[in-house]
Parts: C-alpha cells; sequence; structure tokens
C-alpha cells in the first residue's frame, strides 16, 4: 500500500495478501524529546539490546571492569503512526508486514546505526532493519513488524560513559598534604 499522503512511509505491504481494507499513516514533523528518552531508557532495560559496550583492552587505572566504556543513546529521525483496517473497518493492529521508508540524508550521520522501532504494550521493539539505498539526498530502509501502531526511525549514538562519582587520581596524596597542613596548625594553637 504506498503512502501518497506521506513523506516518510513509502510502503507498507502486508504478509497477510487476502487482506482487504485500508491503512492510515499518521506522520509526525517533530519528534518530541520523551520519544528519544523512551527508546533510550528501553534500551538500558532491555537484554535482548546491547545497550553498551566495554572493551576490557582500554581499561585504564581506576575505571571499573563492570563499567561499560560507552553508553547508547538515540536520536529520533522519524515518527509514524501506522494503523491497519480491514474491509469492515475494523483496526487489525496485529498484522505482519514490511515498511519502507524513506529519510532525508542530511538527517542521518551514519547509516550503519539507523534502526525502527516500533512501540508495543511491553515498550519499545527494536526491529530488523535493512538500509536499501543511499544517495546524496535519501535514505531508503525496510523494517519487519508483527503489528502496528507508532514507530520511530532513529540513530542509535554511543557516546563515552562518564561516571558521576568519578575522582581525579592525577595529583595523588592531595588530601594527605590537607591533612597535614591541618594538623600542623592545630599544632601550633
Amino acid at each position: 500500500v504506498p503512502g501518497s499522503e506521506t513523506t516518510t512511509v513509502t510502503e507498507v505491504t502486508l504478509a497477510d495478501g487476502t487482506l482487504r481494507g485500508r491503512v492510515e499513516i499518521k506522520e509526525y514533523n517533530e519528534s518530541p524529546t520523551v520519544v528519544a528518552e523512551s527508546i533510550t531508557e528501553q534500551l538500558l532495560q532491555n537484554s535482548n539490546v546491547d545497550p553498551t559496550t566495554s572493551d576490557a583492552d582500554e581499561t585504564t587505572a581506576g575505571d571499573r571492569s563492570d563499567e561499560p566504556a560507552t553508553t547508547q543513546s538515540v536520536d529520533v529521525a522519524a515518527m509514524a503512526d501506522i494503523s491497519v483496517f480491514d474491509e469492515r473497518g475494523k483496526k487489525t493492529s496485529n498484522t505482519a508486514a514490511t515498511i519502507n521508508m524513506e529519510l532525508n540524508a542530511d538527517d542521518i550521520s551514519n547509516t550503519e546505526k539507523i534502526v525502527v522501532f516500533h512501540e508495543t504494550d511491553n515498550g519499545w521493539e527494536k526491529l530488523d532493519t535493512t538500509v536499501t539505498e543511499v544517495t546524496d539526498e535519501t535514505v531508503t530502509l525496510t523494517a519487519e513488524t508483527s503489528s502496528f501502531s507508532l514507530f520511530a526511525v532513529a540513530e542509535v549514538k554511543e557516546s563515552p560513559n562518564t561516571r558521576s562519582d568519578a575522582t581525579d587520581d592525577s595529583m595523588p596524596g592531595f588530601g594527605v598534604w590537607v591533612a597535614l597542613v591541618a594538623m600542623a596548625g592545630v599544632g601550633l594553637l
């Protein structure tokens, strides 16, 4: 089913070729920040998506070995709410399909990190996503889904993990020097 009034969703192909009805697509011009935050939180909680990468060879003094070297977050490039209705007008959300989408190439910095996420009752599900074409103007991708609702196309970004409890060990003994000066000062009194 081509998306004639959409710019991101270009095609929805239902796995059940006998299903008759209509597909409604609502695209959002701007993605709410809460969506990116929600997907990032899902990455951190979901055990089937590795939210962090760790490289033991790059561990430096003072680093904890159980702490990842990088964390992941997402930049949402596009959002679309896709609904499928049968010929009687009844919503049929649990229908498998292939979704084709096209994004502005300027909105994507790394095509290898682009993923389609699908909102489910249990949070955001990472869909198998394939980038099928990259030009100077567009990035075309395909994702397989087992149901319909809200979809977000996001670029997964990795950033160095910064610990808020980290201490600067570059000046060892600074605390000791302050303690010695304080004790010497008290001794002179």
